[in-house]
């Protein structure tokens, strides 16, 4: 059983929220930067919606939906998955 004192120390407190939320706006924010910068290195041709925050890489088989923001996508033929780099290694995969 959970002593009280644990739950209470668990809660964050509105300011701790905040920082929390500011903290994650900002890694979404980073990895949207990243990402884009890594495909455009790799030469993977993609199309850029919602100022950034999604894009459509082109593959021979079809779209890949891909939030950067988040590390999710999904391709047409419904593979699933997280991270810029594991897209990468699904790529050479679809030609």
């Amino acid at each position: 059983m959970q002593d009280q004192n644990t739950v209470e120390e668990k809660q964050k407190t509105p300011d701790e929220w905040k920082e929390f939320k500011e903290k994650r706006k900002e890694k979404r924010k980073n990895n949207r930067e990243f990402s884009t910068t890594l495909l455009n290195k790799r030469g993977v041709k993609f199309e850029s919606h919602n100022n950034g925050a999604h894009l459509r890489v082109e593959t021979s088989q079809g779209m890949i939906d891909f939030w950067p923001g988040t590390g999710y996508w999904k391709s047409a033929n419904g593979v699933k998955g997280r991270g810029v780099q594991n897209l990468l290694k699904l790529i050479p995969k679809l030609k």
